[in-house]
C-alpha cells in the first residue's frame, strides 16, 4: 500500500510540473503577443493611369492589440510622378471596413488619365473618402446603388454617412 501511495504521489508530482510549465509557456506566448500588436500592409490591386502619370493601389491594413481585438480595412492610396523630378506624391483617397470578406474590397479602375472611379458594395463601412487629390478626381460608386437602402442600413448600425472630405 506505501508504494501504492508513493507512485501517485510521484505521478501527481509530475502532472503538477508538467501542468506548470505549460503554463509558463502560454503565458509567454500571450505575453509576446500582446507586445506584438502592430499593423501590416499589402498591396492586393493596383492599377495604372492611361498616361502612365499615376497609379492607385488598394492595400489590406490588418491591425491588431496583440490579443484579442484585430481589424481589417481596405485603403485606396494614389503615387503620382512629381513634375520636377523631386519626391512623388502620394496619399490615401478611400478607406473602407471590409471585415476580411474579399467580396467587400473596393474596385479600382481609370476611367480616363485624371479620375478614379472606386466601386465598393452598397453596404460598406467607410471611414475615409476624398473628393480629389492633386488634380485627380476620385468617383465611389455603389454596386447595387440604392440610397434607401444604405441610409437605413447605417441607421441601423448607427453610423453617419461620411461625406466627401472624410467627415461623418
Amino acid at each position: 500500500m506505501k508504494t501504492l501511495l508513493h507512485v501517485i504521489g510521484i505521478t501527481f508530482g509530475l502532472a503538477m510540473l508538467v501542468c506548470t510549465v505549460v503554463l509558463i509557456v502560454l503565458w509567454h506566448e500571450f505575453d509576446r503577443n500582446l507586445s506584438a500588436g502592430g499593423c501590416d500592409s499589402e498591396i492586393i490591386a493596383q492599377t495604372l493611369s492611361a498616361d502612365h502619370a499615376w497609379r492607385a493601389l488598394v492595400r489590406e491594413e490588418t491591425c491588431s492589440d496583440g490579443a484579442f481585438t484585430t481589424t481589417m480595412a481596405d485603403v485606396v492610396h494614389l503615387v503620382g510622378a512629381s513634375s520636377d523630378g523631386g519626391k512623388a506624391i502620394e496619399g490615401d483617397v478611400f478607406a473602407v471596413s471590409e471585415g476580411g470578406h474579399p467580396y467587400n474590397r473596393p474596385v479600382i479602375r481609370w476611367v480616363g488619365p485624371r479620375l478614379l472611379d472606386i466601386v465598393v458594395p452598397n453596404k460598406s463601412s467607410i471611414g475615409l473618402r476624398r473628393d480629389a487629390f492633386d488634380g485627380v478626381t476620385i468617383r465611389v460608386r455603389f454596386n447595387p446603388d440604392n440610397p434607401e437602402e444604405r441610409k437605413r442600413w447605417l441607421e441601423d448600425i448607427k453610423m453617419a454617412p461620411v461625406t466627401k472630405d472624410g467627415a461623418h
